[in-house]
């Protein structure tokens, strides 16, 4: 069993070696790309953190201050894709958002967003390890509102998003991605009861992440 582990191992190791799914200059492959037939597969992500405080000047000059927001998000997107031509490839991503805050002496408020849908991907090598990209997505799915006691409210929504990335090449079959999109998410709330029958809430916003991924052939 161990002499099978071993060589199992072995095989694994010398199909990715051997794997060139990200060809190189040579003279033999004058074009540079990630060859038709490879697999996308890896995801980004991202964290940030703020504070912040309201300062309010009154006629007679003083100042009130006001209560502490603190808010914290995170958020990654794993992906999986095939190229259907050199260097075009698209696939499926799921984008998970938390995002909470809290003012203080209030309860905290917390959002999570999920949805999922097809992307889009179109490559410029610019070096045989800098690869220059453009992705669009778009994609469905719900934001789950929990603010303290009250009860969880959920909001069926959708996200359009496009930008450029770069990925860094740390061997044929892995990189280190870099990723900067501009996004516009809208999403619904029914209100069957009294005069308003639903609400619908539009934004945009620029969203930077970073992550891995894989080209396997």
């Amino acid at each position: 069993m161990k002499r099978l582990f071993i060589a199992l191992a072995l095989l694994v190791s010398t199909s990715l070696v051997n794997a060139q799914p990200v060809e190189t200059i040579t003279t033999e492959t004058p074009r540079l790309g990630i060859a038709k037939g490879t697999v996308l597969l890896g995801g980004v992500g991202g964290i940030n953190f703020s504070t912040a405080k309201a300062y309010t000047n009154m006629t007679s000059g003083t100042t009130i201050s006001g209560p502490r927001t603190t808010s914290f998000a995170a958020n990654f997107s794993p992906n999986v894709g095939i190229f259907l031509f050199r260097n075009f490839a698209m696939g499926l991503k799921l984008r998970a958002d938390y995002n909470s805050s809290r003012v203080e002496g209030f309860n905290k408020t917390v959002n999570t967003i999920f949805n999922v849908g097809p992307f889009l991907r179109y490559y410029n090598p610019l070096s045989p390890k800098l690869l220059l990209f453009y992705e669009l997505q778009y994609g469905m799915g719900r934001t789950v509102t929990n603010a303290g006691t009250a009860t969880a409210t959920k909001v069926r929504g959708n996200v359009l998003s496009f930008g450029p990335g770069f990925t860094y090449l740390i061997n044929p079959n892995v990189g280190i991605e870099a990723l900067l999109t501009y996004e516009n998410f809208s999403s619904v709330t029914n209100l069957p009861t009294g005069t308003v029958t639903k609400n619908v809430y539009r934004g945009n916003y620029i969203r930077f992440n970073v992550g891995v991924q894989m080209y396997l052939k």
